[in-house]
């Protein structure tokens, strides 16, 4: 199952396999290769779950692993190196990292989307946490902005209403709220966000 995809300093495409607990190289012709996490994270079934996954400022790939509560690093050459991440958050399993992007300060910044927070690790390995205001707001996707911080959806912020389908007369797609955070690990800023999806009835907590 692939999932997340970036273009790697290689001039190959590098992508996440949810399921396969792989991460795979694809080069311009269509070439795949693929490589296999170290571990599968103590779940035979679902694995490490790599997610989101970035060029690095290295020269490396990053990716999240969100069920193994690790950040990973791939050279080129397919060589892979994964962080322990510093906290557990829920079900004593971990925090739930899936999304990543390289920031302008040549750090990776990624969500944990179980422990509510925007984590950062550097090219050496070395984590910083910062906890998100909202409780349970679910952070995702990010990425580096041109402002030079690096903004994040909140899937789950101020409640957001999830139904089944569209609501007559709205765009479709579900609401989701933008916030950012500065470099210096400031408490994040929220915004008013596109409307992506227009749902109701279903309270995801």
């Amino acid at each position: 199952m692939p999932l997340g995809i970036a273009a790697g300093p290689d001039g190959n495409l590098w992508f996440t396999e949810e399921l396969g607990n792989q991460i795979g190289r694809i080069t311009p012709a269509g070439k795949i290769t693929e490589f296999t996490l170290p571990t599968n994270c103590g779940d035979s079934t679902f694995g490490c779950q790599p997610f989101g996954i970035t060029a690095g400022p290295d020269g490396n790939l990053w990716f999240a692993e969100l069920n193994g509560n690790r950040i990973g690093r791939i050279t080129p050459a397919g060589v892979i190196t994964e962080f322990h991440l510093i906290a557990i958050c829920v079900f004593s399993v971990g925090c739930g990292p899936d999304g990543i992007t390289a920031g302008s300060d040549g750090n990776l910044w990624f969500t944990e989307f179980d422990g509510n927070a925007i984590g950062r690790i550097t090219p050496s390995g070395s984590f910083s946490t910062f906890g998100i205001p909202t409780a349970k707001s679910r952070p995702e996707g990010i990425t580096a902005g041109p402002d030079g911080n690096v903004w994040f959806v909140e899937e789950n912020a101020s409640k957001i209403l999830l139904a089944l389908r569209s609501c007559p007369g709205r765009a479709a797609g579900w609401k989701q709220l933008l916030a950012r955070i500065s470099w210096h690990g400031k408490q994040p800023t929220h915004h008013p966000g596109a409307t992506r999806r227009t749902r109701s009835h279903d309270n995801y907590e």
